[in-house]
């Protein structure tokens, strides 16, 4: 049990950080669809051919990033179906339910009155009692999110953007010949992007609670990436970094 504890451990590590790089992609991308002044001052004249690879590139990497943490699964990929099923395990279940537990505290050890003993165990059942529960509570909350998400309409449209997408450069002339598209005349939704990528933040921050017994300082995140994401688009700086 101790290796597969081990083996969940990672694939949850490895989860967030493709998350986070999905959250970090879009971060760049999302002023290049939806900011006016971005697509004006960087996406016109001289620059439009770059702006336009860029933000081609950007967004195939989005939805191949969504296509992993939410369409891989194979028994070894860091995914949201395959931690999802391998948390269904009862046994493995009960083992991080057991772990969850134990962090909500345990009698001091360095006590010798049988009375003060006796009161700190009894706080300690009754917090690990809650985190009981609070752990069963994640999981029924994942399998909700999971199941909405992977059922919904918002997941399969990003599908739909993939493989668009991956074939805008076709050119069906009969021509062998390379054109430069326009993603946002492909006729893609492309505000579905920023509610699935929120939607898909709650399982995966579910699952890290739950196999490491530890949240995520999600508001710091997105602070961080809309302050890199300012300094990207509005530098005019052109110093040279020192």
């Amino acid at each position: 049990m101790s290796a597969t504890i081990e083996r969940l451990e990672a694939q949850a590590s490895q989860l967030l950080d493709g998350f986070i790089g999905l959250r970090e992609t879009y971060a760049l991308l999302d002023p290049m669809l939806f900011d006016r002044e971005t697509v004006s001052s960087r996406g016109s004249f001289g620059q439009r051919n770059g702006f336009l690879i860029l933000r081609r590139s950007l967004l195939l990497a989005c939805v191949r990033d969504i296509g992993r943490l939410c369409l891989d699964s194979d028994e070894h990929a860091p995914s949201i179906p395959r931690l999802v099923a391998n948390l269904r395990n009862t046994s493995l279940r009960n083992e991080l339910r057991r772990r969850y537990c134990v962090l909500g505290g345990e009698p001091a050890r360095t006590e010798s009155d049988p009375d003060i003993i006796r009161l700190l165990a009894d706080i300690a059942q009754r917090e690990q009692t809650a985190r009981g529960d609070e752990f069963d509570r994640l999981f029924a909350r994942l399998l909700s999110s999971w199941d909405a998400l992977s059922n919904g309409s918002a997941l399969a449209k990003i599908l739909t953007v993939r493989d668009q997408v991956s074939g805008h450069a076709r050119d069906h002339s009969g021509r062998q010949r390379y054109q430069l598209v326009d993603i946002t005349r492909l006729g893609i939704d492309l505000t579905a992007l920023q509610p699935t990528i929120q939607a898909i933040q709650e399982p995966v921050a579910l699952i890290g609670t739950m196999v490491h017994a530890a949240g995520f300082s999600w508001e710091a995140l997105s602070r961080q990436l809309a302050d890199a994401a300012q300094g990207f688009w509005t530098s005019t700086d052109t110093q040279d970094m020192r």
